[in-house]
């Protein structure tokens, strides 16, 4: 079972430095998604497909690809990595089109993050996209959270 950790920052940056370094409105952007979210759910709506309705392009045009839940999860520390292969299996969805990806079973594979979803042959999703998770509620789900049976 992994532990979950919590980071300090021992050598934070300055304001300048940010202004350097940082995804310029990633913070709002972030901030943006949270708020529908939280709107949706408020409303009784299904926060996912609000998303889809956003005046935001970047949030708008955000693909729902799967549905399914947690099969079979590996995890190993290597390297200073954590890295774990999740093997999900599609659950039948009226709510959502699955037409993106139509396999039955796909695999998520982590490094620290979520990083590339595949089939057994074929790599569909990988970085730069942003690659989240949400359970039933929901709610973003981290790695660290991940366990058999968690629907996804």
């Amino acid at each position: 079972e992994m532990k979950m950790w919590m980071p300090i920052s021992l050598c934070p940056l300055k304001g300048a430095e940010l202004e350097q370094y940082i995804i310029p409105d990633s913070y709002e952007f972030a901030w943006k998604i949270g708020k529908l979210i939280y709107e949706a759910k408020e409303r009784n709506l299904n926060p996912l497909l609000q998303l889809q309705k956003s005046d935001d392009t970047l949030i708008k045009n955000g693909k729902i690809v799967y549905h399914g839940k947690i099969t079979s999860l590996e995890r190993e520390s290597k390297g200073g990595f954590t890295r774990s292969t999740v093997k999900l299996q599609s659950i039948k969805s009226d709510v959502y089109d699955m037409k993106l990806i139509a396999a039955e079973h796909i695999f998520l594979d982590i490094q620290n993050e979520n990083y590339l979803i595949r089939t057994n042959d074929k790599t569909l999703i990988t970085v730069p996209d942003l690659i989240v998770m949400f359970d039933d509620e929901y709610r973003g789900i981290a790695t660290e959270e991940l366990r058999y049976g968690l629907r996804v």
